[in-house]
């Protein structure tokens, strides 16, 4: 999952859709115990395109210091 997410295509397409941050606060993910305006705040941090693309590139360092 960690490979997945960390790709350049994933994180393209994560970038302009928000949507690991999305699912992870979906009644699906973690999100099933929060409240909107608790699941308003998660996605907070990830309201930009930059912002995304960030998160985007430590998740792709993490995972090359994994493998």
């Amino acid at each position: 999952m960690a490979r997945i997410i960390a790709s350049p295509p994933f994180g393209a397409g994560n970038s302009l859709t928000m949507v690991v941050a999305r699912f992870t606060a979906s009644r699906d993910g973690v999100g099933r115990r929060m409240s909107t305006a608790d699941r308003r705040a998660f996605l907070g941090p990830w309201r930009s395109p930059g912002s995304r693309r960030t998160t985007q590139r430590i998740l792709a360092g993490f995972y090359a210091q994994t493998r």
